[in-house]
């Protein structure tokens, strides 16, 4: 992966970091404390992992498989965004009413 690439990911995990911070959550980057090419980028106090993608080109189904296949928890997402752009929750719906459904 070039250098830019990983400088542009760090980026989108800390400005990810930054909003969930900002909304009262726990998240820092996995990479500067126990990370791994199969680590999910953010730690964090949700009950499940977060991928983060900052890429002008994602393939999002592809990304989303990737994290559910790596992903140790039942329930996982991927938030993503191109530049000048709002990050987006991406996961699959059924995932997603699964783990609503765990939640009641």
């Amino acid at each position: 992966m070039p250098v830019n690439s990983k400088r542009k990911g760090k980026i989108g995990e800390l400005e990810v970091v930054k909003i969930l911070e900002g909304k009262g959550f726990t998240a820092r980057r996995s990479q500067q404390f126990k990370g791994s090419p199969t680590s999910p980028d953010l730690i964090s106090n949700f009950p499940f992992e977060i991928e983060v993608k900052f890429k002008e080109q994602l393939n999002i189904h592809k990304a989303v498989d990737k994290i559910k296949k790596e992903s140790g928890k039942e329930f996982s997402c991927v938030i993503h965004r191109k530049k000048r752009t709002s990050w987006l929750f991406t996961t699959t719906l059924e995932d997603f009413l699964d783990f609503l459904a765990s939640k009641e």
